[in-house]
């Protein structure tokens, strides 16, 4: 009998021997041996969004789950709060590791989050290398990328455009948008009527800063242009220039004044025609306006030909340090940031909303070179620039303290005094 057993042991030792095989690659003795398929980790990720709908997102995240059985995601549309709010939950939960996994925050934010250590670089594999340039603008490496590591992915694009009338254009024989500051200040002048000293209609909502809120974003855009470094620079003599134009709209040329609505409104019901925001607020002025077929959008006014600058304000995909599982809530936003999840993320949007947002991946820029309130701002995003100091991204210290800054120039005192004070409470 103990022969047998030696008979037995040889037979099944010998195709092992054959082929190189451990036991524990066989799927039913290799248990017994420590083998078999390594254990799914099975993971619940809760993502943090704004402005989207669960609705809208739900597809693509079903299909990711659907192709991932071990991650559970639930999705929480933070709309509902205010922006200032927000950002003050975001970086509160980010730092005291209690979830979510994944946010949107402005890319003003990154910095600050990744300064404080409280976000997650993408970890080693997730992305091959030269990822980042294939797929994005440039302007998603300057933000996303610190220290050598990459830490954000945006989850659409947005910036600055020239928003104007075209038939306020026609009426004075403007033929084409401006395409400098003195080009836009001229057509400006022309485009402003009066009634003896009442402002019927405003030739641009430049040079204020209570009724005009992408004001920050505006001035962003010219010091970015002077080749001012934000907000280490804006006490220079070039910030304090571009500011003095700026206000000088107001205070000299008289094109806009703080009889005025605000400036998406004032648009909207024609009473200035030509305001310079991001395309979202295009939303508004389709809805609001009794013609929207007069809107006319065009690229921001350049300082430079030769050396264009625009201005970028967008949301991005961050992994908070309060997230315990950085590598699948990685994993998850490549796929979200993909072309094809971008693609179909723009059709769902644009069942709700006259278009969808514009895609951040830069393979899919051709897409939207036929969209004419689009066009513009995605053939200028790879020269476009950002900063803290943001409209409408809940950056609400740096913001008022540009406003005060403004609103100090045209209360009288001079741009170097107020860009100094300002200066103090952007960088504290």
């Amino acid at each position: 009998m103990n022969y047998q057993h030696k008979t037995y042991a040889m037979l099944l030792a010998f195709p092992l021997l054959l082929t190189g095989c451990n036991p524990k690659n066989f799927p039913v003795v290799g248990k017994f041996f420590g083998g078999g398929k390594p254990e799914v980790k099975n993971v619940s990720l809760a993502i943090w969004g704004l402005w989207e709908t669960e609705q809208t997102l739900q597809p693509i995240l079903q299909k990711y789950t659907a192709e991932h059985p071990n991650i559970k995601i639930t999705y929480e549309d933070r709309s509902i709060m205010p922006l200032v709010d927000y950002k003050e939950r975001v970086f509160t939960r980010a730092f005291e590791g209690t979830k979510p996994d994944i946010v949107l925050a402005h890319a003003s934010w990154v910095p600050r989050l990744v300064a404080g250590n409280g976000a997650w670089a993408v970890p080693a594999g997730v992305l091959d290398a030269g990822y980042l340039d294939t797929n994005f603008f440039p302007v998603v490496k300057d933000v996303g990328v610190i220290g050598g590591s990459l830490y954000s992915l945006p989850s659409t694009y947005d910036g600055l455009v020239l928003v104007y009338n075209k038939k306020h254009f026609e009426s004075v024989g403007i033929i084409h948008p401006p395409v400098d500051w003195e080009e836009f200040r001229r057509d400006a002048i022309s485009l402003t009527v009066r009634d003896g000293a009442n402002l019927v209609r405003a030739g641009a909502a430049m040079g204020l800063a209570d009724n005009a809120e992408h004001f920050s974003d505006v001035l962003g855009l010219m010091w970015l242009q002077a080749g001012v470094k934000i907000p280490e620079e804006i006490d220079t003599d070039q910030a304090k220039d571009a500011l003095t134009f700026y206000t000088n709209f107001a205070k000299e040329d008289g094109v806009w004044g703080a009889s005025m609505p605000e400036s998406v409104l004032a648009f909207a019901s024609e009473k200035v025609s030509m305001v310079l925001i991001p395309t979202w607020r295009l939303y508004e002025l389709l809805a609001n306006m009794q013609d929207p077929a007069v809107i006319g959008v065009a690229q921001v006014p350049q300082a430079l030909q030769d050396t264009p600058v625009t201005w970028a304000s967008y949301w991005t995909w961050v992994v908070p340090k309060s997230s315990p599982n950085p590598n699948e809530s990685w994993a998850v936003i490549k796929y979200i940031t993909d072309a094809e999840q971008q693609t179909a993320l723009f059709s769902e949007a644009s069942k709700i909303r006259p278009f969808g947002s514009i895609y951040s991946n830069v393979t899919l820029a051709q897409n939207l070179s036929t969209n004419g309130y689009l066009k513009a701002a995605i053939e200028s995003a790879p020269y476009a620039k950002t900063a803290e100091i943001a409209g409408r991204s809940g950056n609400r210290r740096q913001y008022n303290a540009l406003k005060q800054a403004v609103n100090d120039v045209i209360a009288g005192k001079s741009a170097g005094e107020a860009l100094s004070t300002a200066k103090i409470a952007i960088t504290q």
